[in-house]
């Protein structure tokens, strides 16, 4: 996709593996704080993740996520909550999409 959209080598690092029971993957990741974080996947997912998404994050950083079920959105609103709050919402043929930003 990068290469496609002309966008180098220089701008952009992939890194693939589960931070969800990867140590040394999420070592690395922690070591940077970012602006966007992306989670496109299943509500069952996003939930397991957004526990420990706000290490990766800058104070302002947006955490992105799609790919939830219409009928799974308040899960994914519950765990959500503690940490989060929701800035922006889209939905389309029963698909959601939010946009969230850590509590101050």
């Amino acid at each position: 996709n990068a290469t496609m959209n002309g966008i180098g080598k220089d701008r952009y690092h992939v890194l693939a593996g589960d931070v969800l029971t990867d140590e040394g993957l999420v070592n690395e990741l922690a070591e940077q704080k970012y602006q966007v974080v992306l989670a496109n996947i299943v509500a069952d997912v996003i939930v397991s993740l957004t526990e420990g998404i706000p290490q990766f994050l800058q104070p302002d950083a947006v955490y992105l996520m799609s790919g939830i079920i219409d009928a799974r959105e308040q899960d994914v609103l519950n765990a959500l909550t503690p940490r989060f709050q929701v800035v922006d919402r889209r939905c389309e043929r029963g698909w959601v999409a939010l946009a969230a930003k850590r509590k101050p």
